[in-house]
């Protein structure tokens, strides 16, 4: 059977069901039982959903609208109700004049509550009925109707309307404002009315006649509820037509400055903030200034103060703020300088403070990231060191509350977690900038407050740690660092050890925080087996406080219990920061309490891919540092025409990566057996990948180590000259083919993954990058040899070998074969300038492995 005929087989069936269904539900329509009647309207939302043709949706709203004119109000409620839901589907309407010519009648009925249903109606319709006149009219005529319903359903169909139609806008404007200027009309009614004045954004007149309109009332009217309406218009209006932004802001600060009422205060602030996400560029120094002088001043309430930063953060969102603040900072006397200086030298820390905090760092930040071209160390009118010091001495003051001893940051009722953890990103944000102040952190005294029982707000401090570490690894080994003040992983393990356990349990989030900051301070090694223990028997002696055992719970290892989530929590984050073997061992561990067969191979698939990335990353390791001890033969090995030195590290290299490949291999195979419905498919076939690239890698370093390997027989010694090779040798060839292969098979996998995150393409692509760089090599190697002989004169022979195009899109800190790259890229352009002899020296692609 052919797809043309299962695709027209499938579309008959769909008609044939659609009809079934129309057929049913006009059954239902026609039932003289209420009941049933009122069932098939509620049921043709769901049957639009379900086909959303035209056709249907136009044979279905026929007889819908039929039943709207022939039912009672209660049906016609019910037709209301059921179009509501199933707006979406309503805009396929391709017969909207039938429709409104159906329902326009009733628009004159002599049944108020018959009108009202008819004008909602329309605004449920008003994607399809937006440019049709007559609806316009029918609603602008009821719009100041004497029954409450008729004009609260005008009005509500206005909203609708006037949002998407720029001649029902036009039309409703003089209206409006005719209504508002009547003393005769209602208060009530004039509240509901002045609302509609957001919509009219359209057209210039419109917007100044509407502005015009609600700030004379502001003059008459200076009842709270009127005047909160009208600056939220006319804020909202200013916001879609910044055409009158200036006056907008002033007059908001005058009410500010002015009213003493406490709504009116907050309306003018909450407005001030909108203003400020949504055009900041429109403000100028004035305003600013403004702003700090009431901050300044003492009639603000602490919740006003926190509005006002509020307000300030949001302009400084957008890179326009870097001129505006800077300008407004020269001022030392009304500028920003003296409202951040006076509250960080107020003490005890509050929430005011910790905004005022996030304010500075947001300004430092957006200093240091812009194009100017003088950097001084006096930013935005503060000095960088006062505002550090400043910092450094809250995080030193404890809270006065007997409640709450300790430092705010991890005590305080006042501050959320989400404040807090917004102003540790500030704090990593403004010292990657500023890096020589990195250093005082250590003054903090932030390392002594890591206790397993600090719950949550302890977390979000190991975290912080953490993302420090990543981003200023130099904190733990920077020479001005006093040796008391060095953290490393055994004093911080001897310091969580020493505590004595709460009776409060601690959290996972705050075990698996720890446990991060544990393993970032060791990032370079692997932990050892006393470090493991001693790290685990803190986690257990916080979580478990009975004498007797749980049989649930884990050995891990020999001598402590945890739970079997908790273990593999704690191994996949140890996966997560490279503590690969600890990893294994855990997974070890919980393969025996495995509950299916489906998890018994995942668990398994992980053990080998753990012992994978631990066999590769310790050799590694190990081969570096004899690398640094021993630097003797780099220039042999840069040189390829010198006679190679003995080389027995490469054969250790050699077998590690093809052990790795074998481990990796036994992954893939195991997390191909955990097969059902969520096949770890792309866990299995990105293992396969690596298992290819690591042995792409081990058989290229062992085919250039053999090549060279010629090159170090005794004998060559006594040769006078080594004579001219006229081709490349075969290997490059074949390690050619054996890459290019490689590389179609990424490329296939990278285009299944398309739906994958951010973090997996660009690690993805880093392979690819990777891989062709080998390729570049390999063909820049066999191009040398064939192009000597015709051009022997051309020894000072350069090949680029990167290609800008293919990383440019790879951050150096997304991924770390993205980072590798360029100093890969780097290293091999002096070998590659050699003279093609016979036996000449390749060690240094086992080196560049």
């Amino acid at each position: 059977m052919t797809a043309v005929t299962q695709y027209q087989m499938h579309e008959s069936d769909l008609g044939k069901d659609a009809n079934v269904l129309i057929m049913e539900l006009n059954k239902g329509l026609q039932s003289p039982n209420l009941g049933e009647q009122c069932k098939a309207i509620a049921q043709f939302p769901n049957l639009l959903e379900k086909y959303p043709f035209p056709m249907v949706v136009n044979s279905i709203f026929l007889k819908i609208t039929q039943i709207f004119c022939d039912g009672s109000n209660y049906l016609r409620l019910c037709v209301l109700r059921a179009c509501t839901e199933c707006r979406a589907q309503l805009e396929k309407l391709t017969i909207c004049d039938d429709i409104v010519r159906k329902l326009m009648p009733f628009t004159s009925s002599n049944d108020p509550a018959a009108r009202a249903l008819t004008l909602r109606l329309f605004g449920t319709l008003s994607r399809i009925t937006s440019e049709h006149i007559g609806v316009h009219h029918a609603i602008l005529k009821q719009i100041n109707s004497h029954y409450e319903v008729e004009s609260d359903a005008a009005i509500w169909s206005s909203h609708q309307l006037a949002s998407v139609s720029s001649a029902f806008a036009i039309s409703l404007c003089p209206i409006l404002c005719k209504l508002l200027n009547e003393m005769s009309s209602d208060w009530d009614v004039k509240l509901k009315l002045l609302r509609l004045g957001k919509h009219m954004h359209h057209e210039v007149q419109i917007v100044d006649q509407m502005r015009s309109c609600l700030v004379t009332m502001l003059t008459t009217y200076s009842n709270i509820e009127f005047v909160v309406s009208i600056l939220d218009t006319l804020t909202l209006l200013t916001t879609r037509a910044p055409i009158h932004t200036t006056e907008q802001l002033d007059l908001l600060l005058r009410y500010l400055a002015e009213d003493k009422r406490p709504l009116i205060r907050q309306c003018s602030l909450r407005n001030l903030s909108i203003l400020a996400k949504h055009v900041p560029h429109q403000w100028d120094r004035t305003h600013l200034e403004k702003l700090c002088e009431l901050y300044n001043s003492k009639n603000q309430s602490l919740t006003e103060l926190e509005d006002i930063v509020h307000v300030l953060c949001c302009l400084t969102d957008t890179e326009h703020a870097v001129d505006l603040l800077r300008a407004c900072s020269q001022d030392q006397d009304r500028g920003l300088v003296p409202c951040i200086r006076s509250t960080l030298l107020r003490f005890p820390t509050s929430r005011l403070t910790i905004l005022i905090v996030q304010l500075t760092c947001k300004l430092l930040i957006l200093f240091a990231n812009s194009e100017i071209t003088e950097r001084e160390d006096s930013l935005c009118g503060m000095k960088l060191s006062e505002f550090v010091t400043l910092v450094v001495t809250h995080f030193l003051v404890n809270e006065t509350d007997t409640d709450c001893p300790g430092p705010w940051y991890i005590s305080s009722k006042d501050l959320s977690e989400d404040e807090l953890k917004l102003t540790y990103s500030l704090l990593v944000r403004l010292f990657s900038c500023h890096r020589d102040y990195a250093t005082c952190l250590h003054e903090m005294n932030l390392w002594h407050l890591i206790t397993p029982d600090g719950g949550p707000r302890v977390g979000l401090l190991c975290q912080f740690l953490t993302t420090l570490l990543i981003h200023l690894p130099e904190l733990t080994t920077h020479p001005s660092i006093d040796q008391k003040n060095l953290v490393t992983v055994e004093t911080l393990l001897e310091r969580l050890n020493a505590t004595k356990p709460n009776v409060k349990q601690m959290d996972n989030n705050t075990i698996l925080a720890m446990c991060g900051l544990i393993f970032q301070l060791s990032a370079d090694r692997f932990l050892t087996a006393k470090e493991c223990h001693s790290l685990l028997s803190t986690i257990v002696s916080r979580i478990e406080h009975s004498d007797t055992p749980d049989q649930s719970n884990l050995r891990v290892p020999s001598t402590v219990r945890l739970s079997p989530w908790l273990a593999y929590q704690v191994a996949r984050q140890s996966s997560r920061y490279g503590q690969h073997m600890l990893a294994a061992n855990i997974y070890e561990s919980l393969s025996p309490q495995s509950l299916s067969e489906r998890s018994s191979y995942w668990i398994q698939g992980l053990i080998e891919f753990s012992k994978t990335e631990a066999t590769v990353i310790s050799v590694a390791r190990r081969l570096y540092s004899s690398f640094s001890l021993v630097g003797s033969d780099d220039e042999d090995t840069q040189d390829m025409n010198r006679r190679p030195a003995q080389c027995t590290w490469v054969l250790q290299l050699i077998d590690a990566l093809r052990c790795a490949c074998d481990s990796a291999l036994t992954a893939r195979t195991t997390l191909i057996c955990v097969g059902g419905p969520d096949t770890r498919w792309f866990q299995a076939e990105y293992v396969g990948v690596r298992a290819d690239l690591f042995s792409a890698l081990a058989e290229l370093c062992s085919s250039a180590y053999h090549h060279s390997r010629f090159g170090r027989w005794p004998g060559l010694e006594n040769v006078a000259t080594v004579e001219q090779v006229l081709h490349a040798p075969f290997w490059l060839s074949d390690q050619l083919d054996s890459w290019d292969a490689l590389a179609k098979r990424v490329d296939a996998f990278r285009a299944q993954c398309l739906d994958a995150d951010k973090t997996t393409r660009e690690h993805l692509s880093a392979i690819a990058c990777l891989i062709a760089f080998v390729i570049r090599i390999l063909q820049s190697l066999i191009g040398r040899f064939q192009n000597f002989d015709q051009n022997p004169a051309a020894h000072n022979y350069a090949i680029s070998v990167s290609t800008p195009h293919q990383t440019a899109s790879l951050s150096s800190n997304s991924d770390p074969f993205a980072a590798i790259l360029p100093s890969l890229e780097n290293t091999v352009r002096t070998p590659l300038d050699f003279k093609p002899v016979a036996f000449a020296n390749f060690d240094w692609i086992p080196r560049l492995v």
